[in-house]
């Protein structure tokens, strides 16, 4: 299931990244190509409420990772069981990234946004801000693990999290109640 984030006229640099609405079977000049994040229910509400924070990995580098793929994205995700439906879902961000920030890594199915060690707080937000936007959350249901934990607190944080597009996105959105999922 796919929930579009409110990304519209959130950044001062106006809605090109997004690309123009509708279907089309080109990209725009100034579009930001697709990348995902798989995270955790809470990581992902950090992430959409604030921005993006270097991780603690650094193979290629300090600073945020995303993948062209969803599938390569699959070994990072983490699940979470609804209260509500017993189901196990699994959790990704789908986001666009500046292409003239981004490195692609020598494993090319990572790309990184990369913030240097001891960069200042604020010029770490502004980097990673002109960088890499969430505009998605991606729930896939998944197959309940022996170790995984119910998150009592997700019908109070999904419904936060998520809020409709005005984004021609919303067409490709699948018609969910997420109170069913809570």
């Amino acid at each position: 299931m796919r929930f579009a984030l409110k990304v519209l006229g959130k950044y001062p640099d106006g809605n090109a990244w997004l690309g123009n609405a509708g279907y089309r079977t080109y990209s725009d000049l100034n579009e930001w190509p697709v990348s995902y994040h798989g995270t955790s229910l809470p990581g992902a509400q950090g992430i959409i409420s604030t921005h993006y924070l270097p991780g603690s990995g650094q193979t290629y580098g300090r600073g945020v990772y995303s993948m062209p793929e969803v599938a390569e994205s699959d070994g990072y995700v983490k699940t979470f069981v609804s209260q509500k439906n017993g189901k196990t879902y699994k959790v990704c961000l789908q986001n666009r990234i500046n292409p003239k920030v981004r490195q692609v890594c020598s494993y090319p199915e990572y790309w990184l946004v990369p913030v240097p060690a001891g960069t200042p707080a604020e010029l770490e937000k502004n980097i990673v801000l002109g960088a890499i936007r969430p505009y998605s959350l991606l729930l896939k249901k998944a197959k309940k693990l022996p170790d995984q934990s119910s998150d009592s607190q997700l019908h109070k944080i999904l419904p936060k999290m998520l809020s409709q597009s005005t984004h021609s996105v919303q067409s490709f959105i699948s018609c969910v109640n997420v109170r069913d999922l809570c």
